[in-house]
């Protein structure tokens, strides 16, 4: 009897593991199914931004919980190495091929992960917003100085009165900058100081010459025709 009431108790014992054997490996299961549910939910998010967060270091290797880019995927993982050593030195493993018991660990740290990208995604938004702080300063500066310069430019170039912006001259337009006279409004008497109607040409200067005052005659040469004066 009490090797049967032994050998009853180790069947129930054995049955007892194996049902809780299969509760744990359904438990695995869902849970390996975060995974991928979490990842589709950032990637919807766009979230874009690599976050990463320590979670261990056993003297030897730190690792951290990432978000990162993984080939054309952004993926869930963990990343070990030592610290200083170049990225290519290091191990990157998608949460979904972690050893389970190692990917239970990870997700503890999920809600303080969440957290870590909040304030990193916080934490480009303020970088960014000094970014057009700073930028929009200098653009409205530049914008002062551009205006300034053309107004100098402004002042520099030649008074021009006519209506329709163009200079009026006297040359034709042959002459650079110059157009055709504008026409003299109805009613008006064109004077000769208007740009359109220059004054008669000046007179040439009188020689040394000196002349006889008038009605007189100077002695002609001989042969010269009686009645012709100078």
């Amino acid at each position: 009897m009490a090797d049967d009431d032994a050998a009853q108790a180790l069947q129930g014992t054995l049955s007892n593991v194996a049902e809780l054997k299969e509760v744990l490996d359904g438990c695995d299961a869902e849970i390996s199914d975060f995974v991928p549910s979490l990842e589709a939910i950032f990637s919807h998010m766009r979230i874009g931004v690599p976050v990463t967060m320590e979670v261990g270091d056993d003297g030897t290797e730190t690792t951290y919980l990432s978000y990162k880019r993984i080939g054309k995927r952004w993926r869930l993982c963990t990343e070990k190495g030592v610290v200083g050593e170049p990225e290519e030195n290091w191990t990157t493993t998608p949460l979904s091929d972690l050893p389970r018991e190692e990917r239970i660990e990870m997700f503890e740290r999920m809600p303080a992960f969440l957290n870590a990208v909040v304030g990193e995604l916080q934490e480009k938004i303020d970088q960014r917003r000094r970014v057009i702080a700073s930028t929009k300063t200098l653009v409205d500066s530049a914008e002062r100085f551009l205006a300034h310069q053309r107004r100098l430019n402004n002042l520099a170039e030649p008074w021009d009165a006519s209506p329709d912006g163009s200079a009026l001259g006297v040359f034709g337009t042959d002459h650079p900058g110059m157009t055709e006279p504008a026409e003299v409004q109805p009613g008006l008497t064109p004077t000769p100081q208007d740009d359109a109607f220059p004054g008669p040409p000046a007179l040439p200067k009188k020689s040394g010459a000196k002349f006889p005052p008038r009605g007189q005659t100077r002695n002609l040469p001989a042969g010269t025709p009686p009645g012709r004066k100078l």
